[in-house]
């Protein structure tokens, strides 16, 4: 038998795909319910806990539905749009978190940008690092110096480039930062959003008008900008109405049955954006498309925040989606590679089973990955 499998043309083939997602959603719904605890915190809106956990569940969709996108063949286990939920949310998370701590920082800009910067590359840099060796090693594959110094960059534009690390996420999210700084010439709120959220309507007017991005980045690069482009702008915004929002989410969840009501309203909403969003998916007109897309995720932001701070006011927690969402920006990282590159573990037994080994190897490599990085950010930093 092999050691490992690069998955470049995908070989599964799944006699039963239902069964396989049921299978493997039952697994990770009885570890989240064996987890959940009463947490000894004061239940308060969208703390360090909640984001965690709304990060864990951001995580869990992105893996699983890129086993569907790079390894099956024929039919699929998991819905459309599940991985792009899970970007969705980490995109919302990082603009609220870097609005909601730049809002409570106490050091300059310059060491606040440092240290967000840091807790960024520094991991990024070594899993990119780590797999330009493997591909060396393992699959005899060197890339151009221009293509190294890109992608350490951060600068993954083009597929060959996103072959190293297949992390075009962090070339999105080194736009944002930029964007933000800009934002930080002010501390008027109003000037705030009005440059966190007219950059990016500018980029995508001239990209929609004049097909300015076009000649350097590749077709499907450039709908995942559109598809993303506003998602950390309405996390800043947030971030910048947090005490008002608070105040909202703490209103609608002051009862019971309160609560549940609006849950119940929410998923609806879900469901039914979540369908428009479908048929107006293959519109020829992108507005129709995005607009479709965009109130759907809103639903779907409104309903899992609104959810899981309902369920934190009962001092309810899980330890399962916890942990994974603090590793979740380095399962993020080094996930896709070990699935797609360098299999070493998932063509071995059928996908129900090896699909948690897996995923329990992927999260041990996301711990190890977090301590090296943070010795090196003390370290050299």
């Amino acid at each position: 038998m092999n050691i490992f499998v690069p998955h470049y043309n995908p070989p599964f083939t799944l006699p039963a795909p239902v069964y396989t997602a049921l299978f493997i959603y039952s697994v990770l719904l009885l570890a989240v319910l064996l987890s959940v605890h009463r947490s000894k915190e004061l239940p308060m809106f969208l703390n360090f806990t909640q984001t965690n956990i709304i990060r864990g569940l951001s995580i869990l969709c992105i893996v699983l539905k890129h086993i569907d996108d790079f390894l099956l063949q024929g039919p699929k286990c998991f819905p459309q749009y599940l991985a792009g939920y899970g970007v969705s949310l980490f995109f919302f998370l990082s603009g609220y978190g870097l609005m909601r701590s730049y809002s409570l920082k106490k050091s300059s800009l310059l060491e606040f940008v440092a240290g967000r910067i840091k807790r960024v590359f520094v991991p990024y840099w070594i899993a990119t690092v780590s797999f330009l060796t493997l591909d060396y090693v393992l699959l005899a594959k060197e890339y151009s110096l221009q293509q190294k110094i890109l992608t350490m960059l951060g600068i993954n534009i083009d597929r060959a480039i996103l072959d190293i690390n297949g992390t075009w996420f962090i070339t999105l999210l080194l736009f944002f930062y930029c964007v933000f700084i800009v934002s930080t010439f002010s501390r008027r709120r109003t000037f705030q959003l009005c440059v966190i959220f007219l950059i990016p309507a500018l980029l995508f007017f001239l990209e929609l008008r004049f097909d300015v991005l076009n000649s350097i980045m590749e077709g499907f690069l450039l709908i995942f900008l559109c598809v993303f482009l506003f998602l950390f702008p309405l996390g800043c915004l947030l971030g910048i109405y947090f005490d008002e929002v608070k105040k909202l989410f703490d209103y609608l969840s002051e009862s019971q049955i309160k609560g549940y009501s609006i849950c119940i309203a929410l998923a609806f909403i879900f469901i039914v954006t979540r369908r428009f969003a479908l048929i107006y998916s293959t519109n020829p007109n992108p507005l129709y498309v995005l607009t479709a897309w965009y109130i759907h995720i809103i639903s779907l932001i409104a309903l899992v925040i609104f959810v899981i701070n309902f369920l934190v006011s009962f001092k309810l927690t899980s330890s399962f989606l916890e942990l994974i969402g603090i590793f979740s920006y380095e399962i993020f990282l080094l996930h896709l590679p070990f699935m797609i590159k360098y299999d070493f573990i998932l063509f071995r037994l059928p996908l129900e089973f090896s699909f948690f080994i897996y995923f329990a190897v992927i999260c041990l490599l996301s711990y190890f990955l977090r301590k090296v990085s943070t010795f090196f950010a003390r370290t050299l930093f």
